[in-house]
């Protein structure tokens, strides 16, 4: 033992210290004990993670990526629906603007290929039915003038309905990403546009 007051070693059954005579008391311990154990950092053990906060960790670490990727993906929606808003027209114009990106050069071919051809259907329909067998009906007989116009008509409704409907659930579609393939029209837009970008 040492002393608390000089810091003298004191033998072991000794009342008092023989260096400056203080009372030897159950303080009395080796020097520097108390300074080292006051100084000594307290270290916590890591508190275990339960796993429902680290599950909304996760959650919240998944949301705010998603937020910060939100304008880049909204922009790419926006502009795969523009291809199909004005019809064949938006999708010559996003053909000839976009040179990198494939699937909206993809959406544009195929709004080209779709409302191109269902536009030159719909007019053929349209002429037919009103212009030239109108034309011979009045000539031939009133027979052949309601044969040739039912006909033409029909076709024209035909027509006319699904261009609205694939019109709306392309832009419906393409503006949550999801690619709607148009029956028939989809492979030719594969096609021409293989070989159009072959050819640059």
């Amino acid at each position: 033992m040492f002393c608390r007051q000089c810091g003298k070693e004191i033998a072991a059954n000794s009342k008092f210290c023989n260096g400056c005579g203080a009372p030897v008391t159950a303080e009395t311990s080796t020097p520097g004990s108390s300074q080292t154990k006051a100084a000594a950092p307290v270290t916590k053990a890591p508190r275990a993670v339960p796993r429902e906060e680290r599950a909304t960790t996760e959650n919240v670490s998944r949301e705010q990526e998603e937020v910060r990727s939100a304008p880049a993906k909204t922009k790419g929606n926006t502009r795969g629906l523009l291809c199909y808003l004005g019809f064949w027209v938006t999708g010559i114009i996003f053909l000839v603007i976009e040179k990198k990106d494939k699937q909206i050069r993809w959406h544009a071919m195929q709004s080209l290929v779709t409302f191109g051809i269902l536009n030159i259907i719909w007019g053929i329909a349209n002429t037919v039915s009103w212009g030239w067998v109108g034309g011979m009906g009045w000539g031939m007989g009133m027979g052949m003038l309601g044969a040739g116009v039912i006909a033409g008509m029909v076709v024209f409704i035909i027509f006319f309905v699904l261009w609205w409907v694939w019109w709306a659930i392309l832009m419906y579609k393409t503006y949550h990403h999801k690619v709607y393939r148009v029956p028939v029209f989809a492979g030719l837009a594969d096609r021409y546009l293989a070989a159009l970008d072959k050819d640059k």
